[in-house]
């Protein structure tokens, strides 16, 4: 506390404040009740619904989020992990590359509201 009792007074009165300040903050914090936070109000499950119709926008945002995916997410990672696998034959490989794919694009369609299944 060498520093609040040197010889420039103004120091120790800026930090009193403050301190004062940040107590009375935490004061004012405890009039909010907790069960605002604590409680969840009851709001139904969303539903998604898939647009009506697909127009290029849509076809173009899925491609550009598909794209995404596989250069720099987890999409990327199943086609490095595919291609350093030497114990698998062209086809399983190819069949993999392309579960990887598809698996991206149901990823990004779902956010659009389909559902992630055959339906």
């Amino acid at each position: 506390m060498v520093f609040l009792s040197s010889s420039r007074p103004w120091i120790r009165s800026t930090v009193l404040r403050a301190v004062n300040n940040r107590q009375s903050t935490l004061n004012s914090y405890s009039l909010i009740p907790r069960s605002l936070f604590s409680t969840l109000p009851s709001i139904p499950p969303l539903q998604p619904k898939p647009p009506e119709a697909m127009n290029k926008y849509l076809v173009r945002g899925v491609q550009d989020g598909t794209s995404f995916y596989i250069q720099h997410g987890v999409g990327q990672q199943r086609l490095i992990e595919i291609s350093k696998d030497d114990n698998e034959t062209l086809v399983i490989k190819w069949q993999r590359c392309m579960e990887a794919f598809l698996g991206v694009q149901v990823h990004v369609m779902a956010g659009l509201g389909y559902k992630p299944d055959e339906n």
